[in-house]
């Protein structure tokens, strides 16, 4: 059987790891439950935590003379601002090195998130965000799906979760598109810890219209066992919402920590776009979710 997430376990192959986790902190003022879920992943992986907090850039002082008492009082407060996240790194060092996380970072940066976090990521293993209460609209939903359709390795936490630090049971969504094997491939770290992987298995996987059916065909199973991981398959439904649902009720009914799925979608930024499966996974999910484009 694969290693329960509390055990040490012998280091994987140089590459095949996470070694670098980094959280979004919107607030430097108390850490959030995404962040503590962040740096119980990052102490029990080894791997090292970044927190990153995006700030409004500073205003451009006018020519002497134009400045009102009302305006100058403005700038100075925002120049506050920026000064009190800059020095919020001592209190995230603390508190993560209290969840056992040995090597912590923190960033500041000013401008729009997206981009913050684009540049952030870039050499981070894993990106864990909090999703935020409503899905329709808002700048942390313009940010959550900037992330998920980068093709970063990304965990969402949903809002209300407070289970910290397990990953004993794992479920994985596999539908045979692309996003679905990069991220079973990306999240093998992770069930390696794992007491209990599931696989579910779309009945009908979808086949790409633009390349010749690979021979032989990629079996996520095997691919699993490959790497040392043991797994039981389950046959589920393949698109849509009804595809979500039947997800999120095997995930359930497996009392799984974490469901690692593709994140299918439009991913220009003019018209950034969640798949339907996708889209549910996030407004219904009451676990983590492991996404990857």
């Amino acid at each position: 059987m694969t290693t329960p997430f509390s055990a040490q376990v012998s280091a994987p192959p140089s590459g095949a790891g996470i070694r670098d986790v980094l959280t979004y902190c919107s607030d430097f003022r108390q850490w959030s439950s995404c962040a503590g879920y962040a740096a119980e992943l990052a102490a029990a992986l080894g791997a090292s935590l970044t927190g990153l907090h995006a700030g409004e850039p500073l205003p451009v002082m006018p020519a002497a003379g134009n400045v009102t008492s009302g305006l100058a009082e403005w700038m100075a407060e925002a120049t506050d601002e920026v000064h009190y996240a800059m020095l919020a790194g001592r209190e995230f060092a603390t508190w993560a090195r209290g969840l056992g996380v040995d090597e912590t970072h923190w960033q500041v940066a000013l401008g729009d998130p997206r981009d913050v976090l684009d540049a952030a990521a870039a050499t981070a293993d894993l990106v864990v965000l909090g999703r935020p209460p409503q899905l329709d609209s808002g700048p942390m939903v313009a940010l959550l799906r900037s992330v998920l359709l980068s093709g970063q390795p990304c965990i969402v936490v949903p809002p209300t979760f407070c289970v910290m630090g397990r990953l004993e049971r794992i479920v994985v969504a596999w539908d045979g598109s692309s996003a679905s094997t990069r991220s079973l491939h990306a999240a093998i770290p992770l069930l390696r810890k794992a007491d209990d992987v599931w696989l579910l298995r779309a009945a009908h996987p979808r086949e790409s219209g633009r390349i010749v059916a690979l021979q032989p065909p990629f079996d996520p199973l095997a691919h699993l066992g490959n790497h040392g991981i043991e797994a039981s398959q389950e046959i589920v439904a393949t698109h849509g919402t009804a595809a979500g649902h039947a997800l999120l009720a095997a995930a359930s009914l497996h009392r799984a920590d974490l469901l690692i799925a593709g994140a299918n979608g439009k991913a220009r930024r003019s018209e950034a776009r969640l798949g339907d499966t996708t889209d549910y996974l996030l407004q219904h999910a009451t676990l983590p979710l492991f996404l990857r484009h």
